[in-house]
């Protein structure tokens, strides 16, 4: 009979907690469609629906159906900050904080005594209402991690809105008066005494009191004005009158088509007012300029023309025949004498080119000219030159050239030796290339590597170039590669070699020269050191070493010496800062374990602590979690 007395108490409770909500649910208030059904069968927070007077505090109580049981919880709330004030944050059992902004506010229930597991009514809302009248609804959310229990296991809730209603009395008393003119109405405003709203009651125009005149729109050559009337208060237009046209002011004629001799120009005036134009013709000038030219010029055998043309048109108004000339004889040489050909000289008209006699001239000797160099000597075979004639340009000769002889260049690296291989060299010759001998370069033991290295990002990085069983060099040049998105190069110090000289060819690629002058470098150990910073967000990359044996490393005597390299692999150390039990994510669960650390609850976490970077675990790593969880910051870890 008491077991079945107590299912009976609880289940009026339950209907009694969900009424409010299910009248939520019917009028279409709850967050994400929430219905009846969904709150009794899942777990559900829900706020409560108050009413209260404007400028008074109400609490709104936040309640649990169906509770599985859980230890921290983190709610939003959204609602209308200008009609709203949140001001506190009670409960029975967990510890209560909570952050406003200008959307609402952010709450946080905490209870680090394990579980809390009574439903209904776990944390009261206190809210002031600013001064507003109406139905002002508080939104609930909860994103996806910010409710666990103390197992550290992630919890799902319904959430359901509430709501305050804020009324008024209203008392009006009367505010002021606007007084009406003849433009706009008057009002007579009465203000509420406790919520500030305000009535209107309106108050008829004046009439209009007649001002000065005044010339709305300026007469035209020949177009009419407007004289206006004004309001003297308003200055609305009351009364128009028209204004007389102007009348066209004209200035010079100017010629638009010029007359011809027998056709009619056409002149063009304009009015120096409103640039108007007027046009008349001009009557035809019946060719009144001529000139006498020669139409038709006279031959030596043949007479020819001249003609009267009018100079305007270019018309042929008279003609007149002009007598034949007679020839103008001399001798001409008509065709050249060559070292091959006579010449020949003509008696002839200078005037038309008439031929009455010609007579030959005699042919001319070679003359040596010019000697050029037809064909260049290589080194093995003849070249070739000729002589020309000045007169006729002909080679009158032709003449050999002597080889010059191959000229030995310095040796040239076909394949460079290795620890294990044995290189292979030539000699060419400097101006044909051809290969004059070649040469076995021997086995090297020498090498230059950089070593491995681990870094966290964000951090400075120090890579040693070693050199080992090194054979002496004076000069030398080595190429590193690297990957700038996870690689910022900051600087090199020498070690061995103290002269140094970076090139930056292209972005990840350093060209680094090596030099000491009238001395070697002998000895073994770091050659130099490369700085670099691995920036946050960085890979795991390489940096890579590569030299030209042709011509990269050589000794005093200018002879080439040759290493084995090898470049190295940078490993960048990832951390996830605020991911205390290192299960890919930052939330809730994360927080309590937090607390239970500073508490002394426990010793030690799978994660890293320390949320800000600076080496130490305390209140400050709690209170960022809490605002990264809360969204009021949006990263953790060292800023950079």
């Amino acid at each position: 009979m008491k077991k079945s007395l107590a299912i009976l108490v609880s289940v009026c409770l339950l209907v009694s907690l969900l009424m409010p909500v299910a009248s939520a649910v019917s009028s279409g208030q709850d967050d994400g469609n929430v219905s009846v059904g969904d709150i009794f069968s899942q777990s559900s927070f829900v706020l409560q629906r108050v009413t209260c007077e404007t400028g008074s505090t109400t609490i709104v109580s936040l309640k649990v159906v169906t509770n599985p049981g859980f230890c921290v919880a983190v709610f939003h709330l959204n609602y209308d900050t200008t009609a709203l004030r949140l001001c506190g944050v009670l409960s029975p059992y967990f510890e209560c904080d909570y952050t406003t902004d200008d959307a609402g506010a952010t709450v946080t229930l905490l209870h680090l005594e394990g579980d809390v597991t009574n439903s209904g009514t776990v944390a009261e809302l206190s809210f002031v209402s600013l001064g507003k009248e109406g139905v002002f609804p508080v939104g609930l959310s909860c994103r996806p991690g910010n409710v666990c229990n103390a197992k550290e296991e992630e919890l799902s809730f319904i959430c359901v809105a509430g709501s305050v209603e804020v009324s008024c009395d209203h008392y009006y008393v009367y505010d002021h008066t606007v007084e009406p003119t003849c433009s706009v109405k008057g009002q007579i405003v009465y203000t509420c005494g406790k919520c500030g709203s305000t009535q209107i009651t309106e108050i008829d125009k004046t009439a209009h009191t007649p001002g000065d005149w005044g010339v709305t729109v300026k007469p035209t050559c020949d177009k009419q004005g407007v004289n206006a009337h004004f309001c003297a208060v308003c200055h609305e237009v009351i009364e128009t009158t028209p204004i007389s046209a102007l009348g066209h002011t004209w200035g010079d004629w100017m010629i638009d088509t010029p007359a011809g001799c027998t056709t009619k120009g056409e002149k063009v005036r304009v009015c120096q007012v409103c640039f108007g134009e007027e046009t008349a013709e001009i009557a035809a000038t019946n060719h009144g300029h001529s000139t006498w030219k020669t139409t038709d010029p006279a031959g030596c055998e043949v007479g020819g023309t001249a003609s009267r043309v009018c100079d305007d048109c270019g018309a042929v108004l008279e003609t007149t025949t002009l007598d034949a000339s007679g020839h103008l004889m001399k001798w001409v040489v008509t065709k050249q004498t060559t070292c091959h050909e006579e010449g020949v000289e003509s008696y002839l008209c200078a005037v038309c080119g008439k031929v009455e006699q010609t007579r030959p001239l005699t042919k001319l000797d070679h003359v040596v000219g010019e000697t050029k160099v037809t064909v260049l000597p290589t080194c093995e075979e003849c070249g070739q030159k000729e002589t020309y004639c000045e007169v006729c340009g002909e080679v009158i000769a032709t003449a050999d050239i002597a080889p010059v002889g191959h000229v030995e260049d310095r040796i040239t690296v076909v394949t460079a030796p290795t620890d294990t291989q044995t290189g292979i060299g030539e000699y060419h010759c400097k101006v044909c290339n051809k290969v004059l001998r070649e040469e076995v370069l021997s086995v090297t033991r020498a090498s230059i590597t950089a070593e491995d290295q681990t870094i966290r990002e964000g951090k400075m990085i120090r890579i040693p170039i070693k050199v080992s069983s090194n054979p002496g060099f004076t000069a030398g040049i080595l190429r590193i590669t690297y990957d700038p998105k996870n690689l910022i190069y900051m600087d090199i110090t020498g070690e061995l070699v103290k002269d140094l000289t970076v090139g930056c060819p292209a972005e990840g690629q350093l060209t680094i020269l090596m030099y000491t002058e009238g001395s070697q470098i002998t000895k073994n150990g770091v050659l130099f050191y490369l700085e670099f910073t691995v920036p946050k967000g960085a890979d795991t990359s390489t940096v890579d070493i590569t030299y030209n044996p042709d011509g990269d490393f050589t000794n005093s005597a200018g002879q080439l010496k040759f290493f084995n390299v090898s470049g190295c692999t940078v490993t960048v150390d990832h951390i996830l800062y605020g991911d205390l039990d290192k299960d890919g994510s930052v939330d809730t669960a994360d927080l309590v374990l937090m607390k239970r650390y500073l508490a002394g609850l426990i010793d030690q976490c799978p994660g890293v602590t320390d949320v800000n970077g600076d080496d130490k675990t305390d209140t400050t790593d709690l209170t960022l979690l809490k605002k990264y969880l809360a969204g009021i910051i949006s990263k953790l870890g060292p800023v950079y």
